[in-house]
């Protein structure tokens, strides 16, 4: 009898030792699956780094004081991430919407140079004799952009425009990977493909671009001050030389829309805040301005008509809907969710403060 107890009595000693490891398992794969719901990819290091503060403190001999030098060296940790990275990636956003209205405005002179040069802006499409679109706009001005090795690359004969294949012909599709980098947005670099295009036409009837057909700054009776000439998107997936660009309803649509597939134009999202995105455009005077998405739709289509006239400086932008925020409230969940489970351990430091000393501890 004395055996068989003798025999039990690993088995019962082995039970709290394989309970506590247990539960630092799950503890470490519950605050993995919170910090990743919050982080992304990210989370594994904010997991990692929360596990490693844990594990200094419990792994000391006086807690207490391991867990005052933990919170030191996180805090000069995070001090140091926030002095080398914030700053640099709010300069990054603002250098990169720079350069967008730059690259609107280099169009913008371009199609005016355009203008002098013809006498008109040059057509949305030019088509085919059966009326099929077979090149862009965008095609048309890069003589007017310093790009001639793109235009005398693109297979074409000067001509009345009589070109010899399409767009996505053998010779023409070779130079959709290479498009100039002034017909995309570097934000939209970021995160499309090298050959989609940022800034789009808006086609339709009575607006500056009526499809093949070609409109002069005379026929802008409601001011080119105040009508769209370009308007930057980043959803559409559209090369460059592709004749295709924003009908009036999607126009429309991107600009009194806050719906998720619209705002993705310089968003400036925070962890607590969704707030409504802003695209850039060119207007036909030259001028690009900020619009901000949720605009009302009356004023969209006064902007995209070029014979209904909008005073610009009756728009009280400072408290256009477009400029509020909505609070993420499930990212506050995680967060609370987060902070609870990491400040889990604190009781431990003082119900225990120090720790069973066993030879080779290396604290």
């Amino acid at each position: 009898m004395n055996a068989d107890q003798s025999g039990d009595l690993p088995k019962q000693a082995s039970s709290p030792e394989f309970a506590i490891r247990l539960a630092y398992i799950l503890y470490a794969s519950v605050l993995l699956g919170i910090t990743l719901a919050m982080f992304g990819v990210f989370g594994l290091a904010v997991a990692f780094l929360t596990l490693f503060f844990w594990g200094y403190v419990f792994c000391r001999r006086f807690r207490p004081r391991a867990l005052a030098e933990a919170c030191l060296m996180l805090l000069l940790f995070c001090g140091c991430l926030i002095v080398l990275f914030v700053p640099v990636s709010a300069a990054r956003d603002a250098a990169r919407r720079v350069q967008c209205g730059n690259n609107l405005r280099q169009l913008a002179l371009a199609l005016h140079s355009y203008h002098d040069a013809y006498g008109r802006f040059p057509p949305a499409i030019v088509p085919d004799q059966e009326g099929r679109p077979m090149h862009s706009w965008r095609v048309l001005i890069l003589p007017f952009l310093q790009q001639d090795p793109w235009y005398h690359q693109y297979d074409f004969i000067v001509e009345d425009y009589d070109f010899e294949e399409p767009w996505d012909g053998p010779n023409n599709r070779r130079l959709v990977s290479s498009m100039p980098l002034v017909y995309q947005c570097p934000s939209h670099a970021r995160t499309g493909r090298r050959q989609w295009t940022s800034y789009l036409a808006v086609v339709g009837a009575q607006t500056a671009w009526p499809g093949s057909d070609s409109s002069e700054l005379s026929d802008f009776s409601g001011g080119a001050a105040m009508t769209i000439l370009l308007l930057e998107d980043h959803s559409q997936e559209i090369p460059w030389t592709e004749p295709r660009d924003l009908t009036f309803e999607q126009a429309a649509s991107a600009l009194s829309s806050q719906e998720r597939p619209f705002v993705r134009v310089h968003r400036q999202d925070d962890f607590f805040y969704e707030h409504t995105g802003l695209r850039q455009a060119v207007f036909a005077d030259g001028r690009v301005r900020p619009l901000f998405d949720g605009l009302s739709r009356d004023l969209v289509t006064g902007l995209l008509r070029i014979d209904e006239s909008r005073d610009l400086s009756l728009v009280d932008w400072a408290t256009s809907p477009a400029r509020k925020k909505r609070l993420k409230l499930l990212n506050c969940l995680l967060l609370a969710m987060f902070v609870t489970l990491a400040l889990l351990p604190l009781p431990w430091v003082w119900i225990k403060p120090y720790a069973p000393y066993a030879a080779g501890n290396v604290f």
